[in-house]
């Protein structure tokens, strides 16, 4: 009998960018606790024999961030008082453009604001009290302290856990901010994260939080992405979310127009268990290289999940929306419906993969993107996916692309309007069917006044 050969064992080479990243874990300060110390070197493991993202890993088949980061930047530091009195004037001085895009220059929703700058928890621009039944740690405070939760929020309940960039960001996370939400509380005004990059210097961000939300309460969270300046960044942010049965969160991201060289990878880990529900609505601007990937998934009966969102790009923005929903529990409801508006050479992924499990029985699955493009160079990419293995089931998924309709452009100026003024009457209008089901007027209000002003300054351009 032949004696057949062992394969030798292959380790890829990382480059110069992944290099560094992998050098920034050797001067972190180890964790005092033993087990949280483990989790985040197997995750600096997982990422090294990954690399950052690329093409050949199938969920990031159409956003290959490793090709668009050749080098890494330093590290971000925390921000000095200087820095922070320079993002108030900055703030300020914004708050009398109307067409500012930018949450921190007024707050129309009269939210209690906690802010993260180049990745660190800024208690000068957060509120200075909480309502009752809502407490905050620093994700610093944890990581030197210790606390509880951290091994849970570091593994994110293994959401996501074979991704590569989730797995960056465990390992080196410096800090970001940790609510727990008290059963029964109902919260208001709402809660506001806000994480703000400065101008102070090219930078690598690496920030995660989380919320913990008790049984049958409910809050309003939103979440806000904003770049000050035209400095390049490189920031890997990710959001976990727990829901204990019966709970209740209305979600609200808003991501604005950044740097068109920086890569911007936000993640959101969501854990539902009997009886809650998590909406989701999103307004996001291009930012170079962007991409948004949520993992959701439904535990316990009767959760329900619902994400709408708009997505505008023009230059050569990059934008992914990638949703992986894991269905593991009977009689539970998702929802994914995208509109997107992609002008110039932009290029808009959206991607969803809806898992039901054999105990999931009567699972209410549906997803759906719909595309318009502005110019013969704008591209689109759509990829639906379902993994059924129950028997009783209504899934579905469905994505359209194409250009405005030439009759009611037609019929438009044919009554004396301007072809331009037609043209953004017809996006506002298809941006709007997102933001329609809203009952906040106040709220759809700032998304529509955002939606108008992209469009007044691409037709400026």
């Amino acid at each position: 009998m032949t004696a057949v050969a062992a394969r030798p064992s292959v380790t890829r080479q990382l480059n110069e960018a992944e290099q560094a990243l992998v050098d920034q874990f050797a001067a972190l300060a180890p964790a005092p606790m033993r087990q949280v110390q483990e989790l985040r070197e197997t995750s600096l493991a997982r990422f090294a024999s990954n690399g950052l993202a690329h093409r050949r890993i199938e969920a990031w088949h159409y956003t290959d961030l490793r090709s668009a980061q050749s080098h890494t930047f330093a590290p971000a530091q925390r921000p000095n008082a200087q820095s922070l009195d320079q993002i108030k004037s900055r703030l300020a001085a914004l708050a009398s453009n109307p067409l500012a895009s930018n949450p921190l220059a007024s707050n129309p929703f009269g939210s209690l604001r906690l802010v993260v700058v180049d990745g660190f928890f800024s208690p000068e621009l957060s509120a200075q009290t909480l309502p009752s039944g809502v407490t905050l740690t620093t994700l610093s405070q944890a990581l030197t302290q210790g606390h509880p939760r951290l091994a849970h929020i570091l593994s994110g309940s293994a959401l996501g856990e074979s991704d590569t960039m989730l797995n960056l960001n465990a390992a080196l996370c410096a800090d970001g901010v940790i609510l727990e939400v008290a059963a029964g509380a109902q919260i208001e005004p709402a809660l506001e994260l806000i994480f703000v990059t400065s101008d102070a210097a090219p930078k690598s961000v690496q920030t995660r939080s989380a919320v913990f939300v008790g049984q049958g309460a409910k809050i309003r969270l939103f979440e806000h992405h904003l770049s000050e300046g035209q400095v390049q960044s490189q920031r890997n942010q990710a959001v976990l979310l727990d829901l204990a049965s019966a709970a209740h969160v209305e979600h609200v991201l808003m991501c604005a127009q950044g740097h068109a060289q920086s890569n911007d990878v936000m993640s959101v880990l969501a854990n539902l268990h009997e009886g809650s529900e998590l909406s989701m609505l999103g307004l996001m601007q291009g930012a170079g290289l962007r991409r948004r990937q949520t993992f959701v998934r439904l535990n316990g009966a009767h959760a329900r999940f619902h994400a709408r969102g708009v997505v505008l790009l023009n230059r050569k923005d990059h934008c992914d929306a990638t949703f992986v929903v894991e269905h593991v529990a009977p009689d539970c409801e998702s929802r994914e419906f995208f509109n997107w508006i992609v002008d110039e050479e932009a290029t808009g992924v959206f991607q969803g993969k809806v898992s039901v499990a054999r105990a999931a029985q009567k699972t209410d699955g549906r997803m759906k993107s719909r595309g318009i493009l502005l110019g013969e160079t704008a591209a689109m990419f759509n990829k639906p996916e379902l993994e059924i293995f129950a028997d009783d089931v209504a899934c579905g998924h469905g994505a359209t692309c194409g250009e405005l309709d030439a009759d009611q452009l037609f019929y438009a100026q044919a009554r004396g309007i301007p072809l331009p003024e037609a043209e953004a009457m017809l996006l506002a209008g298809f941006a709007g069917e997102i933001f329609d089901e809203l009952s906040d007027e106040t709220l759809r209000e700032v998304l529509m006044d955002d939606v108008r002003a992209w469009l007044a300054q691409r037709g400026q351009g």
